[in-house]
This record gives C-alpha cells, sequence and structure tokens, in this order.
C-alpha cells in the first residue's frame, strides 16, 4: 500500500479544488472592499450633503439678516432636496457684531457653521466664517 500510485483523476481533481478555493477567495475578498468602499462613499456623501445644508442655512441666515436686522433666527428650513437645516438664535443686536450658527445632520452625519459679522449694512463684513466640530 505504500507504494500505491495516486490515482490520475484524484489529482486533477484536487487541483481544481484548489484552484476553486484560491479564486473564491478572491472573489469574497474583492466583494468586501467593494462593501466597505461602497459604505464609506454613502458616509461621504452624507457629509457633503450635510456641509450644503449648513451653508445654504448660513446664507439665509445673512440674506434674512440683511432684510431685518431683528431677525432672530430660531428657525428650521426644508431645501428643495427635502435635507433640513436649523438656524440658531442670533446673537446681538443692531447692525454691528452679530453672530449666527446653523447645523443640519444627513444620515448621521453632521455640519455646524459659525459665522461672526462685524457689519450687516450696507456692505456685509464677515470676520468669521467656519465650519466646526461644536458651537
Amino acid at each position: 500500500m505504500l507504494g500505491r500510485r495516486a490515482e490520475p483523476g484524484f489529482v486533477a481533481l484536487m487541483s481544481v479544488l484548489v484552484l476553486v478555493a484560491i479564486a473564491l477567495g478572491v472573489g469574497v475578498g474583492l466583494m468586501l472592499r467593494a462593501i466597505g468602499e461602497g459604505s464609506l462613499q454613502l458616509t461621504t456623501e452624507a457629509s457633503i450633503r450635510a456641509r450644503q445644508a449648513a451653508t445654504a442655512c448660513s446664507e439665509e441666515a445673512v440674506y434674512q439678516l440683511k432684510l431685518d436686522t431683528a431677525y432672530a433666527g430660531n428657525q428650521t428650513l426644508t431645501l428643495s432636496d427635502g435635507t433640513t437645516c436649523r438656524i440658531g438664535a442670533i446673537t446681538g443686536t443692531g447692525n454691528t457684531n452679530r453672530t449666527i450658527t446653523t447645523t443640519s445632520t444627513v444620515t448621521g452625519a453632521s455640519s455646524k457653521v459659525f459665522i461672526d459679522i462685524a457689519t450687516v449694512n450696507p456692505l456685509t463684513s464677515v470676520t468669521t466664517w467656519q465650519e466646526r466640530t461644536d458651537f
């Protein structure tokens, strides 16, 4: 029994099985990577949409403040794509030293914008406009 040779069909079958196992491993690895990249892309897209919405709210708040310096904020807006954003309470009074904060969250991704305005009218002078992690 020790001197018996393996059947030629058995060697061929084992070779095919090993190749199939390798191909299957590579295929599963590629699929998992694609799923991970797809998830990352969705997260990135949500982050971009949240930033765009918070910026849109910021621009609306500055516009409303230019129309009426008594504008207090505290408003939630729904944008054309259904995304919502929130204009916080606008601090300061009159034409100078005003602060605006806006936020938006899209699918778990949040964006917050902080704006510090030196003068509102006739020309708006913005001293700070930045995205922040917190106010």
